[in-house]
């Protein structure tokens, strides 16, 4: 995005003079209001348009401007020089958890189930069975199994805590895989919870 932006007037903080007749009031707020306006549109857009340099846009330094952007949901903070993307401390929740359910399983499966849209670290592996005698379950880390051993469900209609985790650090784009590794005794179902932390 060029700038600065064509706007119709410098943001000056110091017009009008105190010394300026009163019957010019009406103009400087209506050119007040076009003021404003124009610099609340660079508040957001798409990432391609996020102006270059916001202390321009104001007159001078400090001010913590925000920028959101549109496409790519991030948003960002003015720091005098640069922006800085503060998208993760804003998102919500802080403690994300992925899983999935298999149905009526009879064969071995690992599905993708989630995108890291961001780093973060594996905390626990569950389990779950409904019915049956007996199933295997893992998850994986692009491809790295979380658990150092599978996780037998030895008991049905309870969550089974997976223990350790290896190779806990999820990079930003890694896949996470739910392991379905074996059934005996034609489970209803199994499911597997992934819990997760954010920095």
């Amino acid at each position: 995005m060029a700038f600065p932006p064509a706007f119709d007037r410098a943001f000056d903080e110091t017009f009008p003079p105190d010394t300026q007749l009163a019957n010019l009031l009406g103009s400087d707020l209506r050119n007040l209001k076009t003021d404003i306006r124009e610099r609340l549109a660079l508040q957001s857009g798409i990432l391609a348009n996020r102006p270059s340099n916001m202390d321009a846009a104001f007159g001078g330094a400090g001010y913590g401007t925000i920028y959101i952007s549109t496409d790519t949901n991030q948003v960002f903070q003015w720091n005098g020089a640069g922006w800085t993307d503060i998208t993760v401390s804003l998102s919500l929740p802080r403690i994300p958890t992925v899983g999935g359910v298999i149905l009526n399983p009879t064969s071995a499966a690992t599905p993708v189930i989630w995108r890291a849209p961001y780093a973060c670290t594996v905390t626990n592996v569950r389990g779950y069975r409904d019915g049956g005698t007996g199933a295997v379950v893992n998850a994986n880390n692009n491809g790295v199994p979380l658990l150092a051993g599978n996780l037998s469900l030895v008991g049905a209609d309870a969550w089974t805590d997976g223990g350790a985790i290896t190779g806990a650090a999820v990079a930003s784009g890694n896949a996470i895989q739910l392991q379905f590794v074996s059934f005996a005794g034609g489970p209803n179902y199994v499911a597997i919870q992934v819990d997760l932390t954010r920095p």
